[in-house]
């Protein structure tokens, strides 16, 4: 079945890959880049004690397939899946889980200034990021807890 989907999505893309950068009227690109966690999770235990839960950065393989609607604006579907860790710590004791995260994200850009070979602009958009860990999947089945995917935003400059 994954088989037959693969195919058809290879038969679907040829077109735009093979054909000249100035008449494709998508851009399909691949890329390697890093998810690095921000922030951690303070779990404060009845018995006085704590937990912190912190991921690790994540390696994200994807596709990003671009499209140009006039001059100056742009629009970009990145699509995303990577490995990395999650620790839990708790006073000296510190146990390394593995988790996968996957991400969809779909922006603008505006050009802001150059041409189609070397330009500025601003990037914007919204994206969903999904963490899938063991230990969180067992939480949630045996109703102890639930762990949320997140609709994140998006701005910056390319």
């Amino acid at each position: 079945m994954l088989r037959r989907y693969l195919v058809l999505a290879v038969i679907v893309s040829s077109p735009f890959i093979a054909a000249e950068p100035a008449r494709a009227a998508c851009d399909v690109t691949p890329y390697v880049g890093a998810m690095i966690p921000t922030k951690s999770m303070i779990v404060s235990l009845p018995s006085g004690g704590g937990t912190v839960i912190r991921n690790t950065p994540h390696t994200v393989y994807g596709l990003a397939l671009a499209t140009t609607v006039s001059q100056k604006f742009g629009a970009e579907l990145v699509l995303g899946a990577g490995s990395g860790g999650l620790e839990l710590v708790s006073g000296s004791d510190a146990i390394e889980l593995k988790s996968t995260i996957l991400v969809a994200d779909i922006r603008g850009k505006f050009r802001i200034s150059g041409n189609d070979d070397a330009k500025i602009g601003l990037v914007g958009g919204v994206g969903y990021t999904t963490q899938k860990i063991g230990l969180f999947d067992y939480a949630q089945t045996t109703d102890a807890g639930e762990f949320k995917a997140k609709l994140t935003g998006i701005v910056g400059l390319s």
